[in-house]
């Protein structure tokens, strides 16, 4: 599965173990300025969609002339977001219309730009067209991550810039921690009761989250906020202890949100929350040419995943885990 993430935080009871696998766990992405067409012919010299690989995935970013957007994920997916002018002007046939009312001048382009596949390839007259496109709009500002292993063999873009990922990481001393939570199945639908107060749990549970990953100070035990204006009083059970909170930014790629949840997989308890890219016209997609799952990139939109994860005795196989999703307006997982 592709996911494009530009943040992933992890909050945890403080443990000297796990605290030292996630420091290990490092990556990078780098920048660079040159047409669509020169970047596609990067990609495809360089191996960087060989089947099955999560080798690549790039973002081109709007400019000040327009809100155009493109991202290419390791499906081997070229995803366009073009307004109409660009449209009319590409004349590019494996368009779509966006479904939702307001955004009708909108169209989003879908090309298969790895040869050795045969499903919608970039064929030589799409080609052309996009590349009498690059000559007109200039070049684009691409973020794009490459397999942190084979990106130190290639010849990267002329001028690109390489960004280090490294943890960033915040002890928090005296604030209060859920403690003993267990992960439970949701209630059937016919037991309203039982259906409302597991809500209310989950509820509780990704609020105390979401005020861990900010280092809110309702959470600690000493804070004493004047009643009438912040009052944080939970049912979860809780405990005094020191929390961490270790965060990632940058282009991050599926293989490494996996490797940051490989390291959770056996701790008591755990909390991770990965941040999309809201600019991008794609918010995920789960197989190779499968079509992915659109939206409106919006810079101000909400792409939001949290998992919590608990498990007994440290033991993987009873793991279990929890997750919640926020999705902002025109997002195609909406329906």
């Amino acid at each position: 599965m592709d996911i494009l993430s530009g943040k992933i935080e992890v909050v945890f009871p403080a443990s000297e173990e796990l605290e030292a696998n996630l420091r290990n766990l490092k990556t990078t992405y780098y920048k660079c300025e040159t047409s669509l067409t020169n970047f596609i012919d990067f990609v495809t010299s360089t191996g960087g969609l060989d089947e099955g690989n999560d080798t690549m995935i790039a973002l081109g970013s709007p400019s000040h002339l327009d809100n155009d957007v493109w991202c290419i994920g390791s499906t081997s997916l070229l995803v366009l977001s073009v307004g109409k002018e660009t449209y009319e002007q590409l004349q590019l046939t494996s368009s779509f219309k966006f479904p939702w009312k307001g955004y009708d001048n909108l169209r989003y382009i879908m090309y298969n730009i790895n040869d050795k596949l045969p499903l919608w390839n970039l064929k030589k007259k799409e080609k052309e067209s996009i590349k009498a496109w690059d000559q007109r709009r200039g070049p684009w500002n691409i973020t794009y991550h490459y397999d942190d292993i084979k990106a130190t063999n290639i010849q990267h873009i002329p001028g690109a810039q390489k960004f280090e990922v490294v943890p960033e990481v915040r002890q928090t001393a005296d604030v209060r921690i859920v403690d003993g939570f267990s992960v439970k199945k949701r209630p059937e639908r016919d037991n309203e009761d039982q259906v409302r107060d597991w809500e209310e749990e989950c509820s509780e549970l990704f609020e105390w989250v979401g005020m861990a990953c900010l280092g809110s100070d309702r959470l600690r035990t000493n804070d004493k906020p004047d009643p009438y204006l912040a009052v944080y009083d939970p049912s979860l059970h809780m405990r005094a202890g020191r929390l961490t909170h270790i965060k990632w930014t940058g282009l991050l790629s599926s293989t490494f949100t996996k490797q940051v949840l490989d390291c959770l997989l056996d701790v008591p308890f755990a909390c991770v929350v990965a941040h999309g890219v809201p600019t991008s016209p794609v918010g995920f997609s789960k197989e190779m040419l499968t079509q992915p799952s659109i939206r409106v990139p919006r810079p101000d939109s909400e792409d939001t995943w949290s998992i919590v994860l608990t498990s007994e005795g440290n033991d993987s196989e009873n793991g279990k885990w929890i997750m919640a999703e926020t999705i902002g307006e025109f997002d195609a997982r909406w329906g």
